[in-house]
C-alpha cells in the first residue's frame, strides 16, 4: 500500500476500483452496479474527511451538523459546499447530487436504469478527481475527452434547468401545494398552465429532458452527434428562464 494512502481513503478507493474493473466489462449489468458502487464512493469520501478531526483537515464542523450530512445525502453536499474548495474544475457538487438520484432511483426504488457506458465513465472520472483532491491520492492523470466534457456541459447545463422550474414552481404555487407538483413532467405542466413559461420553452424542456432520459437509459448514442448544438440549446435555455 502506497504510503500516500490514508487509512480512512481505502475503502472508498476499493469501491472506485471495483467500479472501474466492472466498467470495462460494458454490460448493462455491470453499468448499473459500477454506478452504485461510483456514488458510494463518493459519499464515503465525503464522509470520511469531513469527519476527521479538525487537525487533520482543517474543518471546523459541529457534532449536529456531521450527524445531518451523515443521515441526509443533501445536507452532506451542503455542508461539502460550505467547507471544502477543490482544485479540481471537474468536481460539481451539483451533478453529485443528481447522479446520486439517479443512483436512488436504481437502488432504493429498483428501477432498471441503464447508465450508458459515457455517463458511467463521467461520473467515475468526477469521483476520482475528488478522491485525488481530498485525499491527495498521487495517481496518473486522467485525460477527459471532449466528448466527456460536453456531457458535463450538458449534465451542468440541466441540473441549471432542473433547479430554475423547481424555483419557479415555488414562486408561483400560491396555494402551497408544491408536493403534489414533485415530477419534472408536472412541474413544467404546472408553470405552462401558468403562463410562466412560453410554449417555445416548454418545447425545449420536453426535448430536453427526452435526451436526458435517453441518455440515462442507456440509448443516447442517437444523439452523439448533435451533443454539442443539444448543449448548447440545453445552456440557453437555462439562461432564459432565470430572465
Amino acid at each position: 500500500m502506497s504510503s500516500s494512502i490514508k487509512p480512512w481513503s481505502i475503502l472508498p478507493k476499493e469501491l472506485l476500483e471495483e467500479a472501474d474493473r466492472l466498467i470495462s466489462l460494458d454490460t448493462e449489468t455491470s453499468r448499473r452496479i459500477a454506478f452504485i458502487l461510483i456514488d458510494n464512493s463518493v459519499e464515503l469520501t465525503l464522509k470520511a474527511h469531513i469527519g476527521l478531526p479538525k487537525r487533520i483537515n482543517g474543518i471546523e464542523v459541529t457534532r449536529e451538523q456531521i450527524d445531518k450530512a451523515n443521515r441526509y445525502f443533501p445536507e452532506l453536499i451542503t455542508l461539502a459546499e460550505e467547507k471544502l474548495t477543490f482544485s479540481d474544475s471537474l468536481i460539481d457538487l451539483g451533478q453529485i447530487e443528481w447522479m446520486h438520484r439517479v443512483r436512488n432511483s436504481i437502488y432504493h426504488d429498483g428501477v432498471a436504469l441503464n447508465p450508458n457506458k459515457q455517463v458511467t465513465e463521467y461520473y467515475f472520472l468526477m469521483a476520482s478527481a475528488l478522491q485525488k483532491d481530498i485525499f491527495k491520492i498521487e495517481e496518473p492523470e486522467d485525460q477527459t475527452t471532449t466528448e466527456t466534457n460536453i456531457l458535463g456541459r450538458f449534465l451542468r447545463s440541466w441540473i441549471s434547468v432542473e433547479r430554475t422550474i423547481r424555483d419557479l414552481v415555488f414562486e408561483t404555487d400560491q396555494a402551497n401545494q408544491v408536493h403534489m407538483i414533485r415530477t419534472f413532467r408536472t412541474q413544467i405542466n404546472y408553470l405552462f398552465e401558468n403562463q410562466r413559461i412560453s410554449e417555445d420553452q416548454y418545447a425545449s424542456l420536453e426535448k430536453l429532458w427526452n435526451i436526458r432520459s435517453h441518455i440515462f437509459h442507456g440509448l443516447g448514442d442517437q444523439f452523439e452527434a448533435e451533443l454539442g448544438n443539444i448543449v448548447g440549446e440545453a445552456e440557453t435555455l437555462s439562461e432564459s428562464l432565470k430572465t
